[in-house]
Parts: structure tokens; sequence; C-alpha cells
């Protein structure tokens, strides 16, 4: 009996150590497949250029394969709404400077600083809407 509550304490005291997820079906590697423009249902295909959007934890990461640029974000998901703020270039070494110029993103699909998204999720499809676009990705 004794032997027992040890253990039952011993592995609740490793709470701490274990990481889990609130984010739902949104955690993944996700390929940005079209950008939408809502204003003039114009639409670009992005599946060339290669950008993706990695959600793990607490941590948002939104990547470009080809230019080697990663960018890391704080965020919540709450009731199917993304919202990201406190951009930074993730590079370690010169401390991840906060992202400043907005063109950075706004290949990514993100054209605010602190941009909220709608998000709906269907398979291995996700399709993220602002304000002013719906980006449409597939789980990669």
């Amino acid at each position: 009996m004794y032997f027992a509550l040890l253990t039952i304490l011993g592995l609740a005291s490793c709470g701490d150590l274990l990481e889990t997820s609130n984010n739902g079906k949104i955690d993944g590697n996700w390929q940005l497949v079209t950008i939408d423009t809502l204003e003039t249902g114009g639409q670009l295909n992005m599946v060339e250029d290669r950008k993706f959007y990695a959600v793990q934890g607490t941590i948002f990461q939104a990547y470009d394969v080809d230019e080697s640029i990663q960018y890391i974000f704080r965020f919540t998901y709450v009731d199917n709404h993304l919202s990201l703020s406190d951009a930074r270039i993730n590079e370690r070494t010169q401390g991840d400077p906060a992202v400043t110029d907005l063109a950075l993103l706004q290949p990514f699909g993100i054209n605010k600083l602190e941009e909220s998204f709608t998000v709906e999720l269907s398979g291995s499809r996700m399709i993220l809407t602002s304000n002013q676009l719906r980006l449409t990705f597939r789980k990669f």
C-alpha cells in the first residue's frame, strides 16, 4: 500500500514535465495552398512557393522552405479563433528579433502584426479567414 501511494505521488509530480496541447486538430505541418482576396475574389496559387505553418504545443511558426526563413509567434486558439502576435524572426543567435516590417509576413497571408483568423477544419484541409484574406492549407 505504501509503495503504491509513493508511486502515484511520484508520477503525479512529473506532471510539469509532460507537455500537453489544447490546439486540437490545428497541431501539425500545414502547406499554404491558396490565398484568396475577399474583396476582389482574386486567388493566388501558393503551392510552388513552399510556405508552411507549423503548430505544436505553444509554438506557432511560419516558414519558407526556399528562402530558409522562419518566423515564430505567440498565439491563442480558442473556439475556432486563432490570434497571432509578437512575431519574431527565428534566429536564436541574434535573440529572435521582433518583426517590425509587416512586408516580411505578408507573403504568408499575414497582414497585421496582431492578426486574427477564423479557423475551419475539414479532414486534411484548414482554412484561415481574416478580414481581408482566406488562406487554404493542406496538412503535410
